[in-house]
Order: C-alpha cells, then structure tokens, then sequence
C-alpha cells in the first residue's frame, strides 16, 4: 500500500485536480522504491493514451543511495508490462540530479561506482527531459 497503488483516491483527486486546472508539465517527484523510474502519469494506465486518456504529468522516482532493491529482472518485467514507465533500473545505487527551468526539465539518474567508498565516482544512468508544453518523459541519449 505504500505506492500509487495503494491510495486510489488520493490519486484520484491529485489526477482529478491536475485535468481541471491545467499546470503545464506537472511533475512528481517520487522515491523509497530502490529503484530509478520515469514515467508518464494518466488517468487511467490500463488503457492506451489517448485524447480521452492523456498524458497528464511526468513522474522520475530516485533510487536509494545504499539499499539494495528487487532484481532488475523483476523491474524489467515491470516496465514490459506497464507501458507509461518509460525506464527502470533497480541494479544501481544514486540518486537523481534535476534541472529546472521555463522551458524544460532535465532528470539525470546518477549511479554510484561503488556505495562502500566515501569517494566513489558517479556516472549518469540514464538521462530524461520533459519540454515545456510537451506532456510525458524523453530519454535523452
């Protein structure tokens, strides 16, 4: 019960209040699953995005810094099976880095090299941007 899952009409409400007062690219900012994700948020996941089915904000989700998750095969048959979540990736530890401004936001997915070292290097997993009036996430290579 601890995700969106769980709280149906919360949900609700929050999607509710997003189609009718319009914010341009909302995003959620999300986490305490071990695992990095972007997606794409609609009223309704088990139909395709539609007009009636829109794409109604953009979600990034951090991993952990130190906690081990699920094994990525699992997150793999996750996102395989839930078409708005764009990526997932339970096999490296980090955190996310945004950029924000007026015209985009950037989420960069930073893994650690190696959690047991103080000094450990950070590379960028995965990158995404959300433009401004363009709803929904895209990786950028």
């Amino acid at each position: 019960t601890d995700g969106w899952d769980g709280y149906p009409a919360a949900r609700k409400r929050l999607f509710d209040s997003i189609a009718q007062h319009r914010p341009a690219n909302p995003l959620v900012i999300s986490g305490d699953v071990h695992t990095f994700y972007a997606a794409d948020l609609k009223p309704d996941f088990d139909r395709p995005t539609t007009a009636d089915n829109p794409v109604i904000a953009s979600e990034f989700c951090g991993t952990s810094v130190t906690s081990s998750s699920k094994p990525q095969s699992r997150v793999d048959q996750y996102v395989a099976q839930n078409p708005h979540i764009k990526f997932g990736r339970s096999d490296r530890r980090g955190f996310v880095l945004m950029e924000v401004s007026p015209a985009r936001a950037v989420a960069h997915f930073q893994g650690l090299d190696d959690v047991h070292s103080p000094d450990s290097g950070v590379s960028t997993v995965a990158r995404f941007v959300v433009e401004d009036g363009r709803p929904g996430v895209v990786r950028v290579e």
